[in-house]
């Protein structure tokens, strides 16, 4: 199989990524301990986040996003994508992305800024009215546990129980 364009570098091995997500799964799963001992008035759920599940339509549509903001931003390399962990009202975890350019600090050094829409868009002709309501910040993902392949290898370190397929 030919491998995607740009991808091959940041490849890693199967080995690797189920070393990594041991890993992470342990100090998960002492870090809930060490606090559920602590504050048993409160304990935090041990079913934590294993995985997120992003739908190919919002890939495209970040993507899509990507090339209208640099239309409107020709002064700037938008960049990338900076992904944010957070928690909603029920306490399940979400993943919140937006995008990022090119930006210079004090000292002349680059760094990918975050592109946050509030009403007006900063570009190279000025600003640029945005319907208010747009931010430029978007969840669309599936946490597991919730939605998870029990299948995967890359699942072998995790107790699945409440998870679902």
């Amino acid at each position: 199989m030919k491998k995607p364009l740009g991808l091959s570098d940041n490849e890693i091995s199967i080995a690797d990524a189920q070393e990594r997500i041991g890993r992470y799964a342990n100090n998960m799963e002492a870090i809930v301990r060490m606090f559920n001992d602590k504050y048993k008035d409160r304990p935090l759920p041990t079913n934590f986040v294993k995985a997120f599940w992003i739908p190919k339509k919002d890939i495209d549509g970040l993507y899509k996003l990507m090339d209208e903001l640099q239309e409107l931003k020709s002064d700037k390399e938008i960049n990338g994508f900076r992904v944010y962990l957070g928690m909603d009202p029920d306490n399940k975890m979400t993943l919140t992305i937006n995008t990022t350019e090119v930006a210079k600090d004090a000292e002349k050094k680059e760094y990918n800024k975050d592109v946050i829409i509030s009403g007006l868009l900063e570009t190279k002709e000025g600003s640029v009215g945005i319907d208010k309501t747009t931010t430029g910040i978007y969840d669309f993902i599936e946490p597991c546990p919730d939605d998870c392949d029990l299948t995967s290898i890359l699942m072998e370190p995790y107790d699945v129980e409440g998870c679902k397929k």
